[in-house]
This record gives C-alpha cells, structure tokens and sequence, in this order.
C-alpha cells in the first residue's frame, strides 16, 4: 500500500526518478518496512543506474530530505528502513486509515518515462480511485492548480496541468486511463474527470518479500524442498497475528503510560521470535512433509512452536524485570554510591534522579513482560475456547455433517478424543511454564530470593490454572 504519509511524500518531495525508486522500494519492503531487495535490483527495476541510485539513497537518509531512509545494520550488511507511512504492523487500518493500491501501471516503463508531473497527476487520480473505489474520478480545477481561495498543489499551474494531461493523453497509458477537462454538470465549475479502464482497481502489484525470506530462512535453517504458496501463506498468517497482536496489546498497555522505546524492542522481538520459529519448523519439516500438503496443519503446529519461543521470551523478560526490580530497591547501595560519586551526604528522597536510569529499565522491561504475558495468555484461551466451542457440537448437534467435519478436521472420533486434546493443551501449557520455573531456579540471578525469581512466571501459571479452572470444568465432567 502507498499510505498518505508516503502519497503526500510523492507528491512533493522527489524528482521523476526518486519517485520510480520510492514505488519500487515500497514493493520490497518486509514487515518492519526493511527494504530487503538489492541496491543492483531496485536500480535495475527503476531503470536508472547503481551510482545514481546511491545517490538518491544519500538524499533520501539526510535530514534536509526528512530522512525517509534509515540505515538498519543486520547480518547481511546494511540495509535502509523505509520511514514514510505506517505499515500493518505499526498500526495501520485498512478500514479507517486511507491509502493507495500499488497498481500495475505504477511499474510499467511507460509510467517510468513520464515527467515529474504527470506522475503526481496520475498518483493524485489513483489515491482518490483507491479510497473512493471508483474506476471514474473527479477533482475541481482548483484543487490541482492554486488559486488565492485554494491550495491546490504548489507544483502545478494551468500550463503545466495542460501538459501533464496531454502528456498522459498521448502516452500507453491511455489505454489505462483517459484524462480530460470538463465542466461540473452541478456548479457549472471546470473540472479534471479521470476514466480508469474497467478492472483497474484490482490490476495491482503484491508485496513478496516476507515469502521469499521465509523460503530463504528455511532453505538457512536446513530444509532445502520446495516450499508452495499454499504452505507459505499459512505460515505467513500465522506471522502477520504475531505482529499485529503483539503491537495491540502493546498499544493497550501503553495507555497505563509511554513507555520510551517499548514498542520498537517489541517489533525487534517479533522478528526474532518469527523467525527462531521458522529455525524450529525447517528442522522437523522433513519428518512431517505431510505439511506441505495439508498447510493448516502447518499452521497449527507452527503456531504452538511461536507459543513456546514467546513464552521463552516472556520468562526472560519477567526475571530481567525482577531482578532490575531487586537493585531499584536497594536504596542503601544506592545511597552509598552517590555519596561516594558525590562526596555529599544526602537523604534517601535525594537520590531518585540517580536510579531514574534504572527505574525506566524496569519499567521498560516490565512492560514487554506484561505484553508478552498477556499474548500467551490469550492464544491458549483462543486454543481452549475453540476446542470447547467444537466439542459442544458434538455433544448438542443434532447435524450429522458438520459433527463429522469437526472429527475430521480434529482427528477426534468421540467426545474423549477431545477431552483428551484439551488435557494435553492443558497439561503443556503447563509443562513449558514448569520448565522455565526450574531455569530459572537454577541459573537465575541468585541475589534474589527463590520465591521472587520466580514470581512473575508462578503469577502467569496462576493465571492459566484459573482459566483452565473456570472454563474447562463442564466438558470434563461429561460422561
């Protein structure tokens, strides 16, 4: 999607060519908007040269040009973040939120041969084509050209929108779209129609970069078969729930209060559970092939190693947050170190500027616990209410077919089979907590007492154990 921060960027910021690498980059952006595409092929795509391409990247990560690419180092070397515009993971809403479609025509040569301003002229028709998802659009002459009761668009004058639409007009893209003046039937006004070929709105370009990353880490990871797409979209979708519910719950939280840098550690941290996961599911693949088969499968699975890496996480976060905790409430040491920086004898209320460092580290910390917490917590919720949700059908239903197809899809033959399943979920959930109790036990910062150590990771198996509790009671009391 080209969002309105990235549209308005477009039309007023770049030259004809800065405008090809700009569309070009957008198409090979991953999730965090790291475009992970070669410099020699986003050169090559936008029909320019590798040194003027550096070039343009040089203005594009100055801050006179707003710093719309930010270096990003990674293990492949350096890699440039494409700033302008939220992308799904970063809060945007495709149904509140207004953008446009990367359409086909956007990365055809006969786009890239046009100048500067036809270019924003027809980006300025498919924006409004895209929100109003209309093939036939509008936009009052003095919307395009200012006038001293209008803003219009500084770039353009009534020669140079004469031009543009001439331009268009007499260019292969006519055949897409048709541009012409007209008077507005209802106030008599001039006006600039653009007819889109009928179908327009669905001919766009789709984003393949987190496929072909996903195929290249597992192809990293060992497993060196063909992924299909059926199979990488199921993964993919199990990735994209990572992100965005990891960054709502993020969002939610930090309405109790910001906490600074929380939410770029948390997109950091998805990526990395992402893809140790991904690590994880190229080393059993091959003794499951049936996976590739049966995606959904895959998916399910896949998504319980996602469970148990974030869960991972969530420990190590919970320990950090207790053990900055344990040092925050030193307040002798702390007394005694800024006396001895200082050589002034202070109060104990004098030193809170001092640990306030370490104060935000907690919180911080914390936080990201909390967040995590609260994502493990509801995909085993999700897992158990959909387990109860098929089981109640097979105990009330009186429709053979559809008690039949949850069997299938389950692998259940009776109402045991299913109680079955959710002891097992059950009894993982808490297999996994237990694990991480004991790590804990044993490598965990020994200043602080056992009990503490593990307090947070005790409360989140408190919390399961009054879910399971609360929610499971009935099936298993079913004869």
């Amino acid at each position: 999607m080209i969002y309105e921060e990235t549209y308005q960027y477009l039309l007023h910021n770049v030259s004809s060519k800065e405008f090809d690498v700009c569309l070009y980059s957008l198409l090979h952006t991953d999730w965090d908007g790291i475009i992970q595409a070669p410099d020699s092929v986003i050169a090559a795509k936008a029909g320019t040269k590798k040194k003027y391409l550096r070039q343009i990247i040089h203005k594009f990560t100055s801050f006179k040009r707003g710093n719309i690419y930010i270096p990003v180092e990674t293990t492949e070397g350096t890699k440039y973040k494409f700033k302008r515009g939220l992308t799904r993971n970063l809060g945007f809403n495709s149904k509140t939120d207004r953008y446009c479609k990367k359409y086909s025509f956007f990365y055809e040569d006969s786009f890239q041969r046009l100048s500067i301003n036809s270019k924003r002229l027809l980006l300025m028709a498919a924006y409004r084509m895209s929100v109003q998802k209309a093939e036939s659009v509008m936009f009052d002459y003095h919307d395009i050209v200012p006038s001293k009761y209008t803003y219009g668009h500084p770039y353009f004058t009534k020669g140079r929108l004469y031009e543009a639409i001439s331009e268009l007009n007499n260019s292969e893209l006519s055949n897409i779209v048709k541009v012409h003046l007209v008077s507005n039937i209802y106030t008599r006004k001039l006006a600039v129609s653009f007819e889109f070929k009928q179908g327009t709105l669905d001919e766009y370009a789709s984003n393949y970069t987190e496929r072909q990353l996903l195929r290249k880490k597992m192809f990293e990871s060992g497993f060196h078969g063909y992924l299909n797409d059926s199979f990488c979209m199921e993964i993919e979708s199990v990735g994209k729930y990572l992100y965005n519910s990891l960054f709502s719950n993020e969002k939610i939280m930090a309405k109790q209060g910001v906490i600074s840098d929380a939410k770029d550690e948390i997109l950091s941290l998805a990526r990395f559970i992402y893809d140790t996961a991904i690590e994880q599911l190229a080393a059993v693949l091959p003794s499951n092939i049936h996976f590739l088969t049966e995606p959904k499968q895959a998916s399910a699975y896949f998504s319980t190693i996602i469970y148990n890496v974030l869960l991972d996480e969530m420990g190590k976060y919970g320990h950090q947050a207790e053990s900055i905790k344990s040092l925050l409430d030193n307040h002798y040491l702390h007394k005694t170190i800024v006396e001895k920086e200082t050589g002034i004898d202070i109060m104990h209320i004098g030193i809170e500027d001092h640990v306030k460092p370490i104060k935000q580290r907690f919180e911080k910390a914390q936080h990201i616990y909390l967040v995590l917490k609260n994502w493990s917590e509801n995909w085993v919720i999700s897992r158990t209410k959909s387990i109860m949700e098929d089981s109640e059908t097979l105990l009330t239903s009186s429709n053979e077919d559809k008690k039949q197809a949850i069997q299938q899809k389950r692998g259940w033959s009776d109402i045991e089979s299913a109680k079955n399943q959710l002891q097992l979920l059950k009894e993982q959930s808490y297999e996994q907590i237990n694990k991480l109790i004991n790590q804990c036990l044993t490598y965990g910062n020994k200043a602080i007492d056992m009990s503490e150590r593990v307090q947070s990771l005790t409360n989140a198996k408190d919390s399961l154990a009054s879910f399971f509790a609360i929610h499971t009671e009935k099936i298993f009391k079913t004869p």
